[in-house]
């Protein structure tokens, strides 16, 4: 089912609806043992990245530098995009108003960080956590909301 012409959401056999905003195809693991993949949806979610410098090392590895050299510590904070982040919540509004059922919008962790309580990411199953193909699961996702979220049902 279509959310608008240009988002497409897949539906997994649990009933779950995903609306895939990585570059690349997710596969999922349903409670069924089937594994659906969800390609891209068109609508790549990105982030700015904010390094905040928390500390150095000296460090002495490098051969060229007599004295050794720093090594910067950074601790990185990925932000909202405005225009993104009115499209997000225009898409959540989209869903809500047009959806019956319960339908997540899944991206990388790095969006999931950027926009808390409408990106989720996925969490891997553990035997494809190092595999090629990373397949994860549909009964399970990382979420940065600082909120509980509504229980919905599908």
């Amino acid at each position: 089912m279509s959310i608008d012409p240009r988002i497409e959401s897949v539906e997994l056999s649990d009933g779950l609806h995903i609306v895939n905003v990585c570059q690349h195809s997710l596969h999922f693991l349903t409670r069924h043992g089937d594994v659906v993949e969800v390609p891209p949806s068109g609508i790549v979610v990105g982030a700015d990245v904010v390094d905040e410098t928390i500390g150095d090392i000296w460090c002495s590895i490098y051969p060229t530098y007599d004295d050794g050299t720093l090594v910067q510590l950074v601790r990185p904070s990925f932000t909202a995009n405005p225009t993104t982040l009115l499209m997000l919540q225009r898409m959540r509004t989209q869903i809500k108003t047009y959806h019956t059922h319960v339908t997540l919008i899944v991206g990388s962790i790095i969006a999931a960080q950027a926009y808390p309580g409408l990106v989720v990411s996925p969490v891997m199953t553990r035997d494809t956590t190092r595999a090629e193909k990373k397949i994860a699961r549909s009964d399970r996702f990382t979420s940065y909301a600082l909120y509980r979220a509504e229980r919905e049902t599908v």
